[in-house]
């Protein structure tokens, strides 16, 4: 869990942001940027199958969620309620 601690805060950003909106899985584009630090050091899971390149379905590594869970004091953000999700292919900005 120190590979969390140490994660840039772009990265523990995204981490926050699905702790704090309770999405251990989710989908976003399969390609999306963002996301590619946290695949590659397996905080997050591609999942496979055929999905769309649009909302393709990624999760939480169990063992990075249960830290995050018993951390989720450090990795609380706040966020409005109307806050549109950041994953999505059309709301881009985020």
């Amino acid at each position: 869990m120190r590979e969390v601690e140490s994660a840039p805060d772009s990265e523990k950003a995204i981490l926050a942001y699905l702790v704090t909106s309770g999405r251990k899985a989710f989908a976003a584009e399969f390609n999306d940027q963002r996301l590619s630090p946290l695949v590659s050091k397996g905080f997050l899971v591609k999942l496979g199958g055929t999905n769309s390149v649009l909302a393709w379905p990624y999760i939480v590594r169990q063992e990075v969620w249960d830290y995050l869970i018993e951390n989720q004091d450090s990795y609380r953000i706040e966020f409005p309620d109307d806050a549109k999700d950041p994953f999505h292919w059309g709301n881009a900005g985020w």
